[in-house]
């Protein structure tokens, strides 16, 4: 096949007397393999026993009953889906990604809406899998790339990200407090997100917004304090398969003001050797190990 992969519509009449199909008709579905891809063929139950073609499609040939289609609901607008993706990638077909292809044609078999009709051998070596959409009835000729459990593994992590929008990257400041040899650290309200974690005070870094500004901003924010912010301290980034935290800290030489909590429902003064005492945010974690080997 001059293609890895191949759909074809269902038609809603017989190829070879083009009668149009009565709701819930048997009928016989035909693939025939050419140098080009393939075509297929529709056939009602008269025009069957005539047709020659089925002879040279032993293997890709399978009964089916038509559905009168529903008419068509204005879409609405969601997120990548399984079969939205591997019809995007199937219409815009690139070799490197037979492979995200084949993990999609699986899903959908999973999920009961693809049916596995048959498989075979073609003269280029390659084994080819033939599905049908058990609402559409579309056929689908999905190339099996034969994934070892290494690649099946990788191939699977793409397709999640893919499917999920990419992971989120999000670039954060945090200061260190420091006052008597103690470190000043901060807990989340229950309820909010990591609600009851501790974690050094700062905030997410605007676009275009200067890291230390972007501290000084969110310490005045959320302690309601004017700090000046001194040396950068270290870097740490925290990674799950949706979101990456990368987390810049900054020693926070001075500050102005009374500390009257916004966002956070309890603070504390810790000695370095007692910060991995408490339950911080993973992100903090790095830092607290900073610190102790800093002071």
């Amino acid at each position: 096949m001059a293609q890895d992969w191949n759909i074809r519509a269902r038609s809603h009449k017989c190829t070879k007397c083009e009668r149009k199909f009565d709701d819930k008709e048997e009928f016989t579905s035909i693939l025939l393999f050419s140098d080009e891809g393939y075509d297929r063929e529709d056939v009602c139950k008269d025009c069957l026993e005539d047709n020659e073609n089925l002879h040279r499609a032993t293997v890709s040939h399978w009964a089916s009953v038509y559905h009168q289609p529903p008419p068509p609901e204005e879409a609405a607008v969601t997120k990548e889906t399984v079969e939205s993706l591997i019809r995007k990638l199937t219409d815009d077909y690139e070799a490197q990604n037979a492979n995200i292809i084949y993990i999609l044609a699986i899903m959908l078999e999973r999920q009961k809406l693809l049916i596995e009709k048959a498989a075979q051998y073609r003269e280029d070596g390659g084994l080819y899998r033939i599905y049908e959409h058990r609402h559409t009835g579309e056929s689908f000729v999905i190339y099996d790339p034969e994934l070892k459990l290494d690649e099946l593994e990788e191939t699977q992590k793409m397709v999640i990200t893919i499917l999920d929008g990419g992971k989120k990257e999000v670039n954060v400041a945090a200061g260190v407090i420091v006052a008597d040899n103690k470190v000043l650290i901060c807990r989340r309200k229950k309820g909010d997100t990591h609600g009851g974690f501790w974690e050094f005070p700062g905030g997410k870094i605007e676009e275009g917004e200067d890291p230390k500004e972007a501290l000084h901003r969110e310490l005045e924010e959320e302690l309601c304090i004017d700090a000046e912010i001194g040396e950068h301290l270290c870097n740490t980034t925290y990674d799950t398969r949706k979101l990456a935290v990368h987390l810049q800290v900054f020693h926070v030489t001075k500050f102005y003001g009374n500390m009257v909590l916004s966002v956070h429902d309890s603070a504390k003064w810790v000695k370095p050797k007692d910060l991995q005492k408490h339950k911080l945010l993973k992100a903090d974690i790095p830092v607290a190990d900073f610190i102790v080997q800093m002071m």
